[in-house]
């Protein structure tokens, strides 16, 4: 008799990013003598030559994992979205169709042929234990479902408590849900927002630390080169990172001894345009370098020399690209998206770093790592054994399965 729980993971969209990597650790390191694993995904047909290919499609296929794509199941579905976001609309229109809410006439052909799918999407959902969001997608597009099945489920929020917020509407008000947020500052927060009697965890991001290695940095290196680890995307805030190398370099004897390395997508055109209009206005043209989307971190800052990252945090923890980074050893400046002011990050008994918020002590301690050899090293290695420790999903992943 089989007595492992059956866990239905939820996410609309497997391109490689911070989510989607936080479900392919959980997905790959869970007791599988304990669970066994499904993820429903909203993947149309995987393009691996795309700018954001849906790289954790394969590698969760990979691992033997079985993967429900939406746009395929139902046997005669004809609903051919080209996006997740079409995905969404004709799943709200289903709703209207299927509860009694009047379309417009037009509407009701194309809505009951996508109520095939749906069932379908229902029927998968119902032969698992627990239906798992990863953050809130589409919860509200499978909401009904849910409700009129009884199926159980779990939230796994890997954006902030004001993000989240922002979706709290579509819960049910006289209901009580299951978190599971990234960090424990987090849940202390959104535990304080939210009414009613929820349960909480945490789960740290985590990776295995198989790949691990410490880079070493010259004690004085021609060149620092400043790495930033991100698609240029609105919500990246990339023009601060500007705006801080501005600073520096013009507080500086030597500013040709600096450059700055945008690693990652043009994932929006005119916001990159955008950007780079800020950088030509700032006459750093001759000192910012786009190095595009990078599928091996670590190799991309071999290849060009990057000896300081320049880091997104939320809360008290940075994500994934930063806690890869800082295990192979690669000096972190953290800044601090979430909150309105500076965060702790504590990573020693000698050593606790800022996640910072404002420009000039972003600047400072960038400057202080460039000119401090012994501070460096220290932070440098407790860094490393920080992340190696607290984000080892490894140490972690046993108190997500007592909890889910």
């Amino acid at each position: 008799m089989n007595t492992k729980k059956k866990l239905l993971f939820v996410h609309p969209w497997l391109v490689e990013a911070g989510s989607q990597k936080f479900l392919f650790e959980i997905v790959k390191h869970i007791d599988k003598s304990k669970f066994d694993i499904g993820v429903l995904c909203g993947t149309e047909s995987p393009n691996t030559d795309s700018i954001r290919p849906e790289t954790y499609y394969f590698k969760i296929k990979g691992l033997g994992v079985p993967l429900y794509p939406l746009i395929q199941l139902g046997t005669n579905n004809t609903v051919s979205p080209k996006s997740m976001h079409p995905l969404l609309r004709y799943a709200k229109d289903v709703f209207k169709y299927r509860f009694g809410i009047e379309l417009k006439k037009e509407q009701k052909q194309e809505d009951s042929k996508s109520l095939e799918w749906l069932s379908a999407c229902a029927d998968v959902m119902k032969d698992y234990d627990k239906v798992v969001f990863v953050d809130v997608y589409l919860f509200q597009s499978f909401q009904k479902i849910i409700d009129e099945f009884s199926i159980p489920y779990t939230f796994i929020v890997t954006g902030t408590s004001n993000q989240f917020e922002n979706n709290y509407k579509y819960l049910n008000g006289d209901k009580n849900y299951d978190f599971v947020y990234f960090t424990e500052q987090i849940v202390t927060d959104i535990a304080q927002r939210l009414p009613g009697k929820h349960r909480f965890s945490h789960l740290p991001l985590g990776t295995d630390n198989n790949s691990m290695r410490i880079k070493e940095i010259p004690e004085e290196p021609e060149l620092w080169n400043i790495g930033i680890f991100t698609r240029l995307h609105p919500s990246k805030h990339i023009e601060m990172f500007i705006q801080a190398f501005y600073e520096l370099i013009t507080s500086v004897k030597n500013p040709s001894r600096f450059r700055l390395t945008i690693v990652g997508a043009e994932d929006d055109k005119h916001y990159t345009e955008t950007i780079k209009s800020l950088i030509r206005f700032m006459e750093l043209t001759d000192y910012v370098v786009f190095a595009g989307h990078s599928t091996d971190l670590i190799a991309t800052v071999d290849q060009h020399s990057i000896n300081i990252g320049w880091m997104h945090t939320m809360y008290d923890t940075t994500g994934y690209v930063g806690i890869e980074l800082c295990k192979a050893g690669l000096l972190g400046v953290f800044w601090n998206v979430s909150n309105p002011w500076n965060t702790r990050m504590h990573i020693s008994e000698e050593h606790q770093i800022y996640a910072h918020r404002s420009i000039s002590s972003f600047v400072d301690h960038t400057l202080l790592l460039t000119n401090d050899i012994k501070y460096r090293s220290e932070i440098g290695q407790a860094q490393h054994d920080y992340f190696s420790t607290h984000h080892n999903i490894e140490n972690v992943i046993g108190d997500f399965e007592k909890f889910i």
